[in-house]
């Protein structure tokens, strides 16, 4: 496989950005119906990404082979409730790696940029929430997780 390059998303991104939330919200949907999408899900996640794109306070990573965007990563800051002692937190919101591309180390490298960036902006932690009804998400975050990034598993099946 040749190299892949990890950069910040462009605005140019954003039609393949979307295409790769599509194929992992058909994935979970699949997965559970409670991810069903609404009718202009993806023009609404369209802009959420483009919002993503253009603020300091979030980082959205691609992952580029021969010239085409094979995966993502988003991470945003987030605040905790003032009770924690710990200040501001990450949080991933997808990594997505496109099928036929996935366990070649690309979401390693996706979500290291993702740290990277959190670690920069002198972040506590970062968080990632994985649905239990996604097995292969689950394995990938065990095998990512560290003491700066940890995971969060919510229960989609209840």
């Amino acid at each position: 496989m040749d190299q892949i390059r990890i950069r910040p998303a462009s605005t140019d991104d954003v039609p393949r950005v979307v295409e790769l939330w599509d194929e992992l919200m058909t994935l979970h949907e699949h997965l559970d119906p409670r991810f069903t999408r609404r009718a202009q899900a993806a023009d609404a996640f369209a802009m959420f990404a483009r919002h993503n794109f253009e603020t300091d306070a979030a980082v959205v990573l691609v992952a580029e082979l021969d010239d085409a965007v094979v995966g993502y990563c988003m991470a945003v800051e987030a605040e905790l409730p003032p009770v924690f002692e710990i200040g501001p937190i990450g949080e991933i919101y997808d990594t997505v790696v496109a099928a036929r591309y996935r366990r070649k180390g690309i979401g390693r490298e996706l979500v290291d940029g993702a740290i990277d960036w959190a670690r920069e902006r002198e972040l506590d932690r970062l968080e990632v929430r994985a649905s239990l009804a996604n097995p292969q998400a689950l394995a990938f975050w065990r095998r990512v997780a560290s003491p700066f990034l940890e995971t969060m598993t919510i229960d989609t099946s209840a």
